[in-house]
């Protein structure tokens, strides 16, 4: 898309998008519509939802034990291997997009694996 900055992995498997949703009001991993793996995370949204552009990433103490034991139930090996950095701390920069839902801004980061 257009004006969307795709953060891009090298992994085995190619075209693969992972969707981290930082504000939303339930921690957890799903599946999108189209089967894409989206990783909830409840909390606050991003300082770039209220007109910050400063970079943030997810940090550690937004992921609990339940967080990643759902991910490691839904996600396959290679999405569970993003899942790990983006945890671990890997900056992913300003959020790619923000939606309205519910009233609430939700700040959506795209992970692309190449």
């Amino acid at each position: 898309m257009p004006g969307l900055m795709v953060r891009e992995f090298p992994f085995r498997r190619e075209g693969l998008l992972v969707l981290f949703v930082h504000g939303a009001s339930v921690t957890a991993v799903v599946r999108g519509s189209t089967g894409e793996p989206v990783v909830l995370i409840s909390g606050q949204p991003f300082p770039g939802a209220a007109g910050s552009h400063r970079p943030d990433s997810i940090s550690a103490d937004l992921i609990s034990a339940d967080l990643i034991n759902a991910a490691r139930a839904v996600l396959d090996a290679a999405e569970f291997r993003v899942f790990e950095k983006v945890t671990a701390g890997w900056d992913l920069g300003v959020p790619d997009r923000f939606v309205t839902a519910d009233g609430e801004v939700l700040s959506v980061f795209e992970v692309r694996i190449i």
